[in-house]
């Protein structure tokens, strides 16, 4: 795990399809990798500009790193840790 503390307050987006809820994540040739803020203000600045399915809604929530890690290794995804610019600052992977 990242070298944060476990209960840090994390945020990520969630996104929502009818009444089924799922972490945002983003896929590559590397992976899955779900798109995580150490900041709030950081996750409002850089989600807009996230590709988005129409359809969807997708909404920010906050919640404990160590629960947010097992939600994503659940999901078959790492974490990348993305300041307000939407740079990489840090990412763990499964």
């Amino acid at each position: 795990m990242d070298q944060a503390n476990p209960m840090d307050w994390t945020w990520a987006l969630v996104e929502k399809e009818g009444k089924e809820e799922r972490l945002y994540a983003l896929e590559d040739e590397q992976g899955r990798r779900v798109p995580a803020f150490r900041k709030l203000d950081d996750a409002q600045a850089v989600t807009p500009q996230l590709a988005k399915q129409p359809g969807r809604e997708y909404e920010i929530q906050a919640m404990r790193l160590e629960i947010l890690w097992d939600a994503a290794q659940k999901a078959g995804a790492g974490l990348w840790f993305l300041d307000g610019q939407g740079l990489i600052t840090g990412q763990m992977d499964r």
